[in-house]
C-alpha cells in the first residue's frame, strides 16, 4: 500500500468536491466524456477561470457556474471539480471515447459521497464510503442530515469490496476514499492546489 502524506491528503473539508482520474483518454478527451453539457469551449484554464463571474453579468442569471480542471499525472489523466459531480455521473458510451480504467470520488457539504471504479467500461466497484466501516461504528460524517434530493444518482452499493479496501480506515470516509483512490492508481496524488497549478485545460459549465 502506498503511503500518503497529510499534506496530500489534504482534501478532507466541508467543500463539495468531485475527483475523477482516467487512463486512455487526454485532458480534453476526458472534459469531453465527463462533462458533456459544457457551456464554454475547452481552453487553458486561465482562459477559463472568468466563467465563474461571467454569468452573474448575463441578461439571463446563470446559477451555480461552475469549472473542471484537467491534467495529466504519472500516467494518469485527472479531472478535478471543486464544487461540482458530473465526473461521478459518467456513463459509458458507444458514443464517445471509453477510457481503460476510470475511479471517481465525490462527496458534499451534506455529507453525500460516491465512490466508483470502472475498467474498460464495466463497472467494478460503485458505493457510498460514508457507510462502509465494517465495524459498524459511528464514523465522523454520522449524524448528518442526507437530503435525498441531493444523491447523485441514488448510488446503492454494487460489486464485492476490492483487495485494495484491506487495512483502510473507513471510520473516515473522505480520506479512506481517497487512500483506495491511490492503491488503485499506484499513484501518489498531490494537493488539490498543485492540481490546480499544474491544468492543462479547464470547461465551464453549470450545476
Amino acid at each position: 500500500m502506498l503511503e500518503q502524506s497529510e499534506r496530500e491528503l489534504e482534501w478532507d473539508d466541508d467543500s463539495e468536491r468531485c475527483f475523477t482520474i482516467v487512463q486512455g483518454l487526454t485532458p480534453v478527451q476526458a472534459l469531453q466524456v465527463l462533462v458533456p453539457d459544457a457551456v464554454t469551449d475547452i481552453a487553458p484554464a486561465r482562459e477559463v477561470e472568468h466563467w465563474l463571474d461571467a454569468p452573474w453579468g448575463l441578461d439571463e442569471q446563470v446559477e451555480y457556474p461552475e469549472i473542471a480542471f484537467a491534467g495529466t499525472h504519472e500516467g494518469w489523466t485527472w479531472v478535478f471539480e471543486p464544487n461540482g459531480f458530473a465526473g461521478s455521473n459518467f456513463e459509458p458510451s458507444t458514443s464517445t471515447p471509453v477510457p481503460s480504467r476510470y475511479i471517481s470520488v465525490y462527496w458534499n457539504i451534506n455529507a453525500v459521497m460516491r465512490f466508483r471504479y470502472l475498467v474498460d467500461g464495466k463497472l467494478g466497484r460503485d458505493f457510498d464510503p460514508l457507510f462502509r466501516a465494517d465495524d459498524g461504528a459511528d464514523n465522523e460524517l454520522n449524524g448528518v442530515d442526507l437530503d435525498a434530493d441531493l444523491l447523485v444518482g441514488e448510488p446503492v452499493p454494487e460489486g464485492d469490496p476490492l483487495p485494495q479496501e484491506d487495512d483502510i480506515d473507513w471510520t473516515e470516509p473522505r480520506k479512506a476514499s481517497m487512500s483506495l483512490l491511490v492503491n488503485l492508481s499506484g499513484v501518489s496524488w498531490p494537493s488539490t492546489n498543485d492540481l490546480v497549478r499544474s491544468a492543462t485545460a479547464a470547461v465551464g459549465y453549470t450545476i
